[in-house]
C-alpha cells in the first residue's frame, strides 16, 4: 500500500494502513503483535515504522515464536524529494508547490503469511491444515488441506 498526502495528514494515513493490516491478519485467525521500531532500526527514508509479527509455532524457541509478516512506515517527504515529485496546493488567492509526504505499508507478505497459516492451522491428529473461515468462499468447498490418499 502506498499513500501520498500533504504534510500533517501522514499519521491518519499510517493508522489507516495499520488498521487494514490488522484486519487482514485477524480475519485469517493469526495471533499478532505490533512492534514500534526504535529510531536506530529505521532506514534513511522512514521517520516512523511498525512491524506486525505473527505467531509461528515452529519459532517458539526463537523470538518467542513471532516473525514479521507486514510493516508500515511514515517516510515524510524523503521519497518525493528524491523523485522530485511535487504537489500543487491552492487556497483563495495563493498557489504553492510542495513535496508531499508518503506512507508505505505491506498489506501482507504472502509467503510469510502462508507459512503462518500452514503452521497455525496444522491439526496433528487429522494431519491436515484448517483453512481460515474468511477464505472459504474462494476454496470451492475445501475446508482443510491434507495429503491425498495413496492409490
Amino acid at each position: 500500500m502506498f499513500s501520498w498526502m500533504i504534510k500533517g495528514k501522514e499519521l491518519a494515513a499510517f493508522e489507516s494502513m495499520l488498521a487494514v493490516q490488522k484486519e487482514i491478519l485477524q480475519s485469517l485467525d493469526l495471533h499478532c503483535r505490533i512492534l514500534e521500531m526504535p529510531s536506530t532500526d529505521l532506514g534513511a527514508s522512514a521517520s516512523r515504522k511498525v512491524d506486525v509479527e505473527a505467531f509461528f509455532p515452529s519459532r517458539r524457541a526463537k523470538d518467542d515464536g513471532y516473525g514479521e509478516v507486514t510493516s508500515a512506515s511514515i517516510c515524510t517527504d524523503y521519497q518525493t524529494r528524491r523523485l522530485n515529485t511535487r504537489l500543487k496546493l491552492t487556497s483563495p488567492g495563493q498557489t504553492k508547490t510542495d513535496f508531499p509526504y508518503t506512507v508505505n505499508g505491506t498489506a501482507l507478505a504472502v509467503p510469510r503469511v502462508l507459512a503462518a497459516l500452514l503452521e497455525n492451522g496444522w491439526d496433528e491428529e487429522k494431519r491436515a491444515v484448517k483453512i481460515p473461515e474468511v477464505l472459504h468462499d474462494w476454496m470451492h468447498g475445501i475446508r482443510t488441506i491434507k495429503k491425498k490418499p495413496d492409490r
